[in-house]
């Protein structure tokens, strides 16, 4: 018959006897903190592999950093802190790939919360720029040259620029309204409204509503709409397509042509919009950053 109090007393002297090593193990689980290596890919590529995995030119990618490193600079140089041109490279690739910030942050030798804060400043600080490089024709020398270029294309005339919307992908906002973003496609994202110029540069953004939100909607509430219907642009006019209604200054495709006038206004109309918008698209959404396709 086994004896009770000897078999806890047993147990207890094992247990006393190994407690040491189990306090041991508890602490020795603590992951080793290091810096990994980065590299300063500006330098270290050539031109044209530098252009390969940003989407930019070196110098294209220099002309914004020397606008926003002061909103990039750390205060001190402790703990190895991030260059500015790191940030900005970093945050280039994750525009350039769309890959996972896990994946970006190997790529950069940093952390995966270091990235997110990284590209998180960056893209504000480059947004901030956008006042500089996006610019409506205001003056009547701007307007005039505006129209001269688009008249060139289809012999289209007094046109400043041509209008689309397009919805750029996000991920669930989270909050209440979060469904405001979803679109039939069934995920998440702004409708961003754009106008642009004969080169193919964005002249006008609207980027504050929501994927559910329709064109039209857009359009009415925005300022430019306001503008033209104040006179402000002369006699300019822009293009879209059919899903909006004609005024003086917005000229959509007829939808019954009839008379050979009508149907050349439609052909003008179309082969006008259509090379700037889907150039438009292919060039600058789909081909250079696919974070944003």
């Amino acid at each position: 018959m086994i004896n009770n109090s000897d078999s806890d007393d047993s147990a207890g002297e094992t247990l006393r006897k190994i407690s040491p090593s189990l306090s041991s193990l508890s602490y020795d689980v603590t992951r080793p903190w290091w810096i990994k290596e980065r590299i300063n890919y500006f330098y270290d590529y050539d031109d044209e592999d530098f252009r390969i995995r940003f989407r930019l030119s070196k110098a294209a990618a220099h002309n914004p950093l020397i606008k926003i490193e002061d909103h990039l600079e750390f205060i001190s140089e402790r703990n190895q802190s991030i260059s500015p041109i790191n940030q900005l490279l970093t945050t280039l690739r994750f525009y350039a790939t769309n890959n996972s910030q896990l994946m970006i942050s190997d790529f950069s030798g940093l952390s995966t919360p270091t990235t997110q804060k990284i590209i998180h400043k960056a893209s504000a600080a480059i947004a901030s720029l956008n006042h500089e490089y996006i610019n409506f024709p205001n003056t009547q020398q701007e307007i005039l040259r505006n129209q001269r270029e688009f008249y060139g294309i289809a012999r289209f005339p007094r046109v400043i620029g041509t209008m689309d919307c397009t919805h750029v992908r996000i991920s669930s906002p989270g909050v209440d309204q979060a469904e405001l973003f979803r679109i039939r496609k069934d995920y998440f994202s702004i409708n961003v409204q754009t106008i642009c110029n004969a080169n193919l540069e964005i002249i006008d953004i609207v980027a504050r509503w929501p994927g559910s939100a329709h064109d039209s909607t857009i359009f009415n509430n925005c300022c430019r709409k306001a503008k033209f219907e104040a006179g402000d642009y002369g006699e300019g006019i822009f293009l879209l397509d059919g899903r909006y209604a004609a005024t003086s200054y917005s000229m959509p495709p007829l939808e019954n042509p009839g008379t050979a006038v009508e149907q050349l206004y439609n052909e003008s109309q179309i082969r006008q919009e259509t090379k700037i918008l889907w150039g438009l698209k292919t060039k600058i959404s789909s081909t250079r950053f696919r974070a944003t396709s």
